[in-house]
């Protein structure tokens, strides 16, 4: 797996991020702070959502919504984010080259991001952090569409977190590196009823998880990709997971606690 590049990118990107973003204000509808525009930072805890969809027009080293802090919610209120996308709905390939990506969160503890779609980025979500180790804890995504990103569309560096029902459609397109639907690197994650479909490439990945131990994998689905589940880390555990059209189903060394087909 050819991760490396994106923790060199990590101090790049966050100059990037910090330099472009605006601070949300705290306009409340509701309960929530809501986001306007973006690029947007979110840096106070609290509950932020979309006003609306955005489409954004990011190159480079640039996220368009990024959380750093703790104790952050983020609402999509059923919108979509997307990249510089078609009229057509098509991704313009332009705007979906690594690194960029839809929502950032750096080092923050309890974060909750749910309820819309992320689409054309080279990344949907990702989690990151530096040298700390485990800076990213408890924290959740939930029934979000991740759509049509170049090379993830969920990465998560995080600790004791949760990912369900979410769905992950057409990964993939990088001319070097290999797609992933879902990467989760960490301790004591839960992945439970995720849809992840149509990674493409040769060496793509529905759902991959590592870096770690006692993971829990439910109740997942991986459709159309060369590789189904990439499952390695003592103590990781799977059962009722579901492929279909997949030329290796599982590789790794969890324990398979049954009923995966």
């Amino acid at each position: 797996m050819r991760l490396g590049t994106k923790t060199n990118t990590l101090c790049v990107l966050l100059i990037a991020v910090l330099g472009f973003s605006h601070q949300v204000q705290a306009q409340q509808l509701d309960d929530c702070r809501m986001i306007d525009r973006l690029p947007a930072e979110l840096s106070e805890p609290g509950k932020y959502c979309l006003d609306r969809s955005h489409s954004t027009e990011l190159e480079g080293n640039t996220a368009a919504i990024s959380i750093l802090n703790a104790h952050i919610e983020l609402d999509l209120r059923g919108h979509t984010v997307s990249n510089q996308q078609a009229v057509t709905g098509i991704c313009l390939d332009g705007y979906q080259q690594e690194p960029t990506i839809g929502v950032l969160v750096f080092e923050a503890d309890n974060v909750r991001i749910h309820g819309g779609t992320i689409r054309c980025f080279g990344t949907g979500i990702e989690f990151s952090q530096s040298l700390c180790g485990s800076c990213n804890t408890a924290n959740r995504v939930e029934s979000m569409l991740l759509a049509s990103n170049y090379l993830f569309g969920l990465y998560m560096q995080s600790d004791h977190s949760v990912v369900q029902h979410n769905m992950v459609t057409e990964t993939g397109g990088h001319p070097d590196r290999d797609p992933r639907g879902m990467v989760v690197r960490g301790h004591s994650n839960s992945l439970r009823n995720n849809d992840v479909m149509f990674v493409r490439d040769s060496g793509g990945v529905g759902i991959s998880v590592g870096g770690g131990y006692n993971n829990l994998i439910v109740e997942n689905r991986v459709q159309q990709s060369a590789t189904g589940f990439s499952l390695f880390g003592r103590e990781l555990r799977y059962r009722d997971n579901l492929t279909a059209a997949v030329t290796n189903r599982y590789t790794g060394n969890g324990v398979d606690l049954g009923n995966n087909h």
